[in-house]
């Protein structure tokens, strides 16, 4: 039988501070949300439907990349990482969409650039989007 983890509606208050791994869900059961995991044990804290986060790095395994192309079959192989954080309200910060396709690129793309890293990014149930992505 398979752990249940929490789910937290918005997973930045109960992780303030915690420096996380974020990657999309793939089960059909719980799609659109997030799995959040602890960087050094590997192991799933919890599934949110979002969460902020600042000092953003972008991470894709290529030979994980390489076995979605070779078998058309999702597998887990980007993920986001960074600090949990409550997001800045700055007037004028420009958020842009970003996302990943293993398909078309090897990279998390913003603008359609490849982008290794953000000082913040918002992950939401419709997806990802980045404030000063570099």
């Amino acid at each position: 039988m398979r752990k249940q983890h929490p789910f937290h509606e918005d997973a930045t208050a109960a992780l303030l501070g915690q420096v996380v791994r974020v990657h999309r869900n793939l089960s059909k059961a719980i799609r659109g949300r997030w799995s959040v995991t602890d960087p050094r044990t590997g192991l799933v804290i919890c599934h949110c439907n979002q969460i902020s986060l600042e000092g953003v790095t972008f991470r894709v395994s290529e030979p994980g990349r390489q076995r979605v192309i070779r078998n058309r079959r999702k597998n887990v192989h980007a993920r986001v990482q960074g600090t949990v954080t409550n997001l800045p309200q700055f007037p004028g910060t420009r958020w842009e969409p970003a996302g990943y396709d293993p398909y078309t690129c090897g990279t998390f793309t913003c603008g359609g650039l490849p982008v290794v890293r953000a000082n913040y990014a918002l992950l939401v149930s419709g997806g990802l989007s980045l404030a000063d992505p570099s």
